[in-house]
């Protein structure tokens, strides 16, 4: 587990700290004062957790063998991409809520779908978390 940013609360110096996970955001947790819950640092995913590139080109396997070489969000082809986006399997029902690596529970995303889409997720998990944050304009 790699902490960054991490430095001990001002207020509380020899209280250490304590690590709070994170799983609506991006981070995988992050490390609070245990006495006034200040923020003193973000916790990476551990090595162990995180997959490699090696099972996503895997999972993608089956829509370049299907011929698929386009998001199947946004529509465009590989060659519409700029050059530092490139495709990713999207699992539809995440692996940590059930979900499997069948080739049914995939999409081809391009990097920047792929990051919208868990965007979208994250604010509807907040909203459904915190109603109060949801406004009704109506």
């Amino acid at each position: 587990m790699t902490i960054e940013n991490t430095t001990a609360c001002s207020d509380h110096p020899f209280s250490g700290g304590v690590l709070v996970l994170t799983p609506n955001l991006t981070h995988y947790g992050k490390m609070v004062c245990p006495e006034c819950q200040k923020h003193l640092g973000w916790v990476k995913k551990p090595e162990n957790e995180k997959r490699n590139r090696r099972q996503s080109k895997k999972l993608a396997k089956p829509f370049e063998d299907a011929g698929i070489d386009y998001c199947q969000l946004c529509l465009r082809h590989r060659c519409e991409l700029p050059p530092s986006m490139t495709f990713v399997a999207h699992h539809i029902v995440e692996v940590r809520d059930g979900g499997t690596d069948d080739p049914k529970n995939l999409l081809l995303l391009c990097t920047f779908c792929h990051e919208l889409v868990h965007l979208l997720r994250r604010n509807r998990q907040d909203a459904n978390e915190r109603p109060e944050l949801v406004k009704v304009w109506w």
